[in-house]
């Protein structure tokens, strides 16, 4: 025993021997071993972000500047260590992080076709009820031992580093040039274009610029930058201009008079949604959304451009509302989560423009308001009301778990419905939301499909199961315009429509995926005029492929309704070379300037939602022993009982009745809360105390 040890010996001293060497190597040339280092790190990650083991270095290749950019990137973040005295402790610590993001990445883009992007942090909160769609149970635990696993590491590591002598004489100068050439080498890369600072498009920013520079942008870039003609003469000269009768001269005439009834105006945002007979190879038995393909046949419709594919149906949702152009705004944000969860902050928007015009305007969402924040930003948008999953019932999931859209038809209804003023009824459905299965559990929701001859076996399961659900939203669509048919012919309210597509969905495209010459980032619109005055005032407009930023506009300049600096900068200047400059303006002014073009005023006032549309009401508590029965109105599946400020297990019963296994006392202040998955507590009754129990007498 004591021979085999001793023949181990000496390789463990040469192995020793040689990591002794590299580390006195890595002191003497401390700068030198770090930029080695980076090189490695980035190759690792190029090739993790890719989901191949060489596509790292093939990057090298294929895009020198950028790798080197990226490089130099991480080197500074390595070099940090030498400010320290655990220096070989910080930068093992800083390269950990580095790998997990990396690792994150790729399994973030595998998930949802989309990278990982810093705003992915501020919506963590709001995702972890969807986490199960995702991830399988031993997918969490995987993750969660290989983070205990790192942190294991690295505190271990820290217990045992080195600790050397920082003398900032010698450390100090060495840093500084690693931050110098750093800097050196990100405004050459800007200069010479070999980097994009502002983009939307994440997949091909993250392709072509690489994961540290890109998710580096999208952590530290937000908000509109100044412009640099930015003052109030030229602000106040705009919002002039915008008023000038002389410029109307390209307004549309196709809207009503002043003395004519208004339309509604319907727009729904199809999550995931497009006619999949698009994909170039793709063979199926019938069509899958063949009332979509009837629309488009019929009525003006096209390509929308959209800013990602896979993911982002938020950023979507703002340009369409809003107007405004999200490159404008910092890599990858998501003005939802940033700048409308301000406070102070209001945003123009079609909501806004139709209030000004006399609509009462609700959003209605079949998932959780809390997801991007839905239940504030909405209000900073001008919203009246909104209708979100936890003020529904009769709801039905499919095989992920997402809500149907069938829903939405009777939602909108009672929308349009609620009072005599014409109506803008914005809808967000959900049931096209990935992930896919790549696995047929049955047969059920299935749609019969040969998918492309490169794809996989899993991707094409993926795909019939897509075309199912659009099956399903094609017939809700059908349901949608059928509803608003009738009431245009019970009531005489004409609607027009607006149905499109917020991405396209999470399955293997590239360029060459679509027998249209469409791209990743077309998706699709039509807009549907309900009654006849409407079809005979529209039957001049033809097809046009809109920017999603054009879109809500468009409608709004069609139906002739709606006042607001933005919608006026795209009534009047739409055609114009200045346009893309004076929206620019008009942005930042309103978001993050001093307001110039509303004279330092808002237009309107950010007032909390009316969360749903009938309010929730207890009309009787029934205590037993340990158990209480409460009786009301218009109770959901995300109703909660609550004892004193303290929520109790609930089950619902029905929309009149509700339950929980707690024990009461006489005085107890008893109210229901919606509240959603992760917590967020949307509305309150009125608290309703705990009668003192009856005399034999009272009860007789």
């Amino acid at each position: 025993m004591n021979g085999t040890e001793d023949a181990k010996a000496p390789g463990r001293s040469r192995y020793a021997e040689i990591l002794r060497r590299l580390i006195a190597a890595a002191e003497r040339h401390p700068l030198l071993s770090l930029f080695l280092a980076a090189v490695c790190a980035n190759l690792l990650i190029e090739s993790l972000a890719r989901l191949s083991l060489f596509a790292g270095a093939a990057y090298l290749v294929g895009r020198p500047l950028s790798f080197l950019l990226n490089t130099l990137m991480l080197f500074f973040s390595f070099s940090l260590c030498l400010l320290f005295r655990r220096r070989i402790f910080v930068l093992c610590a800083t390269a950990a992080v580095w790998l997990v993001l990396g690792i994150a990445n790729a399994v973030v883009t595998v998930l949802r076709a989309s990278p990982l992007s810093g705003i992915d942090f501020a919506i963590l909160r709001s995702c972890l009820p969807i986490v199960k769609v995702y991830l399988r149970p031993w997918h969490v635990i995987l993750i969660l031992l290989f983070l205990g696993a790192v942190g294991w590491g690295v505190s271990l590591l820290f217990r045992r580093s080195r600790i050397y002598a920082v003398d900032l004489r010698r450390e100090g100068p060495l840093f500084v040039f690693a931050a110098a050439l750093t800097a050196c080498g990100i405004l050459l890369s800007v200069h010479t274009g070999a980097v994009e600072t502002s983009f939307s498009d994440l997949p091909g920013a993250y392709r072509d610029y690489g994961f540290v520079t890109c998710f580096s942008l999208t952590v530290l870039e937000r908000g509109i930058d100044e412009p640099e003609n930015y003052s109030e003469p030229v602000m106040r000269a705009l919002a002039n201009s915008l008023k000038d009768p002389e410029l109307s001269e390209n307004a549309p005439a196709a809207g009503p008079g002043a003395d004519e009834k208004r339309p509604n105006i319907v727009a729904v945002q199809l999550e995931s949604f497009m006619d999949p007979e698009r994909i170039a190879g793709a063979v199926y038995g019938e069509s899958p959304a063949p009332f979509f393909r009837s629309l488009k046949e019929r009525y003006p419709s096209g390509f929308l451009s959209v800013n990602t594919v896979g993911a982002g149906t938020a950023n979507t949702e703002f340009e369409v509302l809003c107007g405004i152009d999200l490159t404008f705004f910092g890599a990858g944000e998501y003005p939802f989560q940033t700048v409308l969860e301000e406070e102070d902050a209001v945003c123009e928007s079609m909501a806004s423009a139709l209030k000004s015009a006399g609509y009462t305007a609700r959003a209605v969402h079949n998932h959780s308001a809390s997801f991007y924040d839905r239940y504030k930003v909405y209000s900073a948008l001008g919203f009246d009301g909104f209708v979100p999953l936890e003020y529904m019932n009769g709801t039905e999931d499919n095989p992920l778990g997402w809500a149907k859209d069938a829903v939405l038809t009777d939602v909108v209804r009672d929308c349009l419905d609620a009072d005599d003023n014409p109506d803008f009824v914005f809808a967000v459905s959900v049931q096209g939301h990935g992930l896919y299965p790549d696995r047929a559990e049955d047969g059920e929701g299935y749609f019969p499909v040969e998918a492309p001859a490169s794809w996989t076996e899993g991707e094409a399961v993926q795909l019939s199961y897509y075309a199912g659900q659009i099956r399903e939203m094609d017939d809700f669509l059908r349901e949608l315009t059928a509803m608003l048919e009738e009431r245009a012919a019970e009531t005489g309210e004409e609607t027009l429509l607006l149905l499109y597509g917020d991405h396209l969905p999470p399955l293997p495209f590239d360029e060459d995926s679509f027998s249209d010459g469409s791209g990743v980032l077309d998706s699709e619109y039509v807009l549907v005029p309900v009654g006849e005055g409407l079809r005979a005032a529209l039957s001049d407009v033809g097809d046009r492929d809109l920017e999603a930023w054009e879109a809500g506009m468009y409608v709004l300049n069609l139906a002739g309704t709606g006042n607001g600096t933005i919608l006026s900068c795209h009534r009047e200047m739409g055609d114009s070379d200045n346009f893309k400059n004076a929206l620019r303006l008009l942005s930042y002014d309103m978001l993050y300037g001093e307001r110039y073009a509303w004279g330092g005023e808002v237009p309107f006032v950010r007032r909390p939602l009316a969360m749903g549309l009938e309010p929730v009401l207890i009309r009787e508590l029934l205590p037993a022993a340990g158990f209480l029965t409460v009786r009301g109105e218009n109770f959901t599946a995300a109703s909660v009982i609550s004892v004193n400020g303290w929520p109790a297990k609930t089950e619902f019963v029905s929309p009149e009745e509700l339950t929980a296994e707690v024990a009461v006392t006489p005085g107890d202040r008893i109210t229901v809360m919606q509240r959603t998955g992760d917590f967020i507590v949307l509305g309150e009754t009125a608290p309703v105390s705990v009668p003192a129990p009856r005399s034999f007498e009272e009860r007789r």
